[in-house]
């Protein structure tokens, strides 16, 4: 489930950002560094760890990929942080970093056990994007949200 790439309405340039991002994942044991489309151990390592099948990963920041102020992006990541415990799951706190300096990194979660659609839903609630999915023995997949 997702908006196929040649269909979306989100800018060619905004869906090479998102997939080219570096996502840092603050896990117990350290902080590691997944990239879309590139299988990580430590991501498999957590997963398992976490007795979790799937788990995506969710921003608040800058909501249709446009600059926010930064006290906006801190409410949305705190009501995102609430709409989580919410639902009674598990997360971690991760950073969309990227390499090229242009944007601020933005901070998000990493929701354990949430199925795709409920995370496509939630991301759409704070004007997102894209998502990150992130499946037991699967490259981390962007998901277009529109």
């Amino acid at each position: 489930m997702g908006v196929d790439p040649a269909e979306s309405a989100v800018a060619a340039e905004l869906i090479a950002a998102y997939g080219g991002a570096r996502y840092r994942i603050e896990a117990p044991e350290g902080a590691f560094t997944v990239v879309c489309s590139e299988c990580h151990a430590g991501l498999e390592r957590l997963l398992a760890a976490a007795g979790a099948r799937s788990a995506a990963l969710i921003t608040a920041h800058n909501p249709r990929g446009r600059r926010a102020d930064p006290s906006a992006n801190t409410a949305a990541e705190a009501a995102l942080g609430a709409a989580i415990a919410d639902l009674g799951l598990e997360s971690l706190v991760t950073a969309g970093v990227d390499p090229n300096g242009v944007w601020p990194e933005e901070l998000g979660r990493l929701i354990f056990d949430i199925g795709r659609a409920a995370a496509i839903d939630i991301a759409a609630r704070f004007g997102q994007d894209a998502i990150l999915w992130c499946a037991v023995g699967a490259a981390p997949e962007l998901v277009l949200l529109r």
